[in-house]
């Protein structure tokens, strides 16, 4: 399965620990790039049986004041969005503001990512995975959710 693959490539550093946590939260939320981005750590609550994500306004289904998506956490602790999440957040010590930043090479982290920082983020991964797309079709979070061919 793709996403195994892609999170395969995700390593324990800081950078690993972020990738992981952003695919898995964008699958399992089927977020766009730009919603991904967008997440700060006051969005967050979380709770023994799942966390909730509540995705600024414009974004995945909102009403003015946004959208309360629940992410249940998963039985496989290496595929749960819920615990990638807090384990990114306790390494890169976040309390506040943008959850996915940008890394520096030396592990330190920077501003928040843009939703093309995502792509390339996926891209890396994709190729860290020995996954190829075939011509014509998008590489995306929420294309590989949906099922788009990727092979390997």
């Amino acid at each position: 399965m793709e996403i195994e693959r892609l999170l395969a490539s995700c390593g324990s550093d800081v950078a690993g620990l972020r990738d992981r946590a952003l695919l898995l939260v964008g699958f399992a939320g089927a977020l766009r790039r730009s919603e991904l981005v967008a997440i700060d750590r006051e969005h967050l609550r979380f709770a023994p049986e799942d966390m909730t994500l509540l995705v600024p306004r414009g974004g995945h289904k909102a009403t003015e004041e946004g959208a309360a998506i629940g992410i249940p956490r998963g039985p496989n602790p290496l595929a749960c969005p819920v615990r990638a999440v807090e384990a990114w957040l306790r390494r890169s010590r976040i309390e506040w503001g943008s959850v996915f930043r940008r890394v520096s090479t030396g592990g330190s982290l920077e501003d928040r990512l843009s939703p093309q920082g995502v792509w390339r983020i996926l891209r890396r991964r994709a190729e860290m995975a020995n996954l190829t797309v075939p011509k014509g079709e998008r590489l995306s979070p929420h294309g590989l959710r949906a099922g788009r061919r990727v092979s390997g």
